[in-house]
């Protein structure tokens, strides 16, 4: 209905329907009469202000004059009015103390809420792990880049607010956005891009097409700043600083490391001497597998404690940190999801999960590509319930955002699709 539906009673204030004749708030009548003696009951509380904040005079009645609809009338505020005024102005009050304590509360509500979401954090088994859902609030700003599930399987798609950012294969994977509810399609670049991170008004990259060097844009697509001189590879950005493992070749030999910068390009700095593969950062810890063995190691983000977290026998990829537990794919003899402990004091293996690949652990989920299944894509819960197929196809490199999930379709050459976490909707990213 339209505003034109509804009026404001004159007695108490609250909306009520045009045609009424009653308030069903206050059971005023509001026939045309009456209707008339309230605009003069407003007058008289107006009256009896100005009375009020005058020197008390002898007399009993004040009389004054008020305009209305260009004509003068003439009142009596008499000790009636001024027990009418009282009595609305103590209603007035009530109203008014009602809606602040409502207020307060709805904005202690927002701000516990603000605690965990309005920057794409959420409390997953007591501790912070980027959730990327499409409840999540239009316009925060994220504080992580992306996930780790996301960068471990190539970083092709990141989301913030209301906005997913997606690599484009059929346009030489460069770098476009497109509304949550599939409007505002736009190009932002020309390079080709990998590990895509959106900060705030940044977005950082790897530029395929500068020998794997990290760029940045602005979200409109302007400002394009080359930030480091180097291959860099799983960027991860957190905060102000990018995580990133760095590859060279000295003397025809293939070298790495694992560095942070700032996300202006000062502070160049490394962190130590691993080829740290599935950069996951939690707080003040990193967590990686070394490309010699796929161990898992964890190490502070200043460069001390590195600590070896599972044996050599496990040959661990795709590492998704959540709570106090990480989630990986083995290639080792028990080819299943493992999952450890962050301090290493505790491992298993998760049953019924054999020969589940890129896994990316979101929202509650965990999302891989099933080899004896023509590597389709399917969920389970994190506590191994709810097994779902998603799609009939051989995945690779599977990226969710809200409620997508982008990734290459070995069926079609490799071109980038996405489909719904429920399995709808599937389309070829354009």
């Amino acid at each position: 209905m339209s505003s034109d539906d509804y009026k404001i009673c004159l007695y108490c204030g609250e909306e009520i329907k045009a045609k009424a004749i009653k308030c069903k708030y206050c059971k005023s009548l509001l026939d045309e009469d009456n209707l008339k003696k309230a605009e003069i009951i407003k007058e008289e509380a107006f009256v009896d202000i100005i009375h009020n904040t005058q020197e008390k005079q002898p007399e009993k009645h004040v009389e004054v004059s008020i305009g209305s609809m260009g004509k003068e009338h003439h009142y009596r505020a008499s000790k009636s009015g001024k027990t009418r005024f009282l009595l609305y102005l103590g209603i007035v009050c009530v109203i008014l103390f009602i809606t602040l304590g409502i207020a307060f509360v709805i904005d202690l509500i927002s701000d516990s809420y603000d605690i965990f979401t309005d920057k794409g954090i959420a409390v997953v088994n007591g501790s912070n792990a980027i959730v990327n859902t499409a409840e999540n609030i239009a316009n925060v700003s994220n504080t992580i880049g992306n996930t780790a599930g996301n960068i471990g399987n190539g970083g092709i798609a990141a989301i913030q607010g209301d906005w997913i950012y997606y690599v484009n294969d059929s346009d030489g994977h460069s770098i476009y956005k497109i509304h949550t509810d599939g409007t505002g399609r736009e190009k932002l670049n020309d390079d080709s891009s990998r590990y895509l991170n959106v900060v705030g008004d940044w977005i950082y990259y790897s530029n395929n097409d500068d020998e794997g060097k990290i760029y940045k844009i602005r979200i409109d697509g302007s400002q394009r700043t080359q930030l480091n001189s180097e291959r860099s590879l799983f960027l991860t950005v957190v905060d102000d600083w990018i995580y990133y493992t760095q590859l060279s070749t000295d003397d025809k030999q293939l070298t790495a490391a694992l560095y942070k910068i700032r996300a202006d390009g000062a502070g160049r700095t490394k962190i130590c001497d691993d080829i740290a593969l599935f950069i996951n950062v939690v707080g003040e810890w990193i967590y990686y597998t070394d490309d010699g063995k796929h161990n898992i190691y964890k190490i502070r983000t200043d460069g001390s404690d590195r600590t070896k977290l599972t044996p050599d026998n496990d040959i661990l990829f795709n590492l998704n940190v959540v709570g106090e537990w990480i989630y990986a794919s083995s290639m080792g003899r028990a080819e299943n999801l493992v999952m450890t402990r962050t301090d290493g004091s505790e491992r298993a293996l998760i049953p019924n999960l054999r020969y589940a690949y890129d896994i990316n652990v979101n929202d509650g989920y965990i999302y891989y590509y099933y080899r004896d299944d023509s590597s389709s894509i399917y969920k389970v819960r994190i506590d191994n319930s709810e097994r779902v197929k998603v799609n009939d196809e051989s995945s690779r490199l599977m990226n969710v955002v809200g409620d997508w999930i982008y990734y290459s379709n070995e069926n079609d050459d490799g071109k980038y699709y996405r489909i719904r976490i429920d399995g709808s909707e599937r389309e070829k990213v354009n």
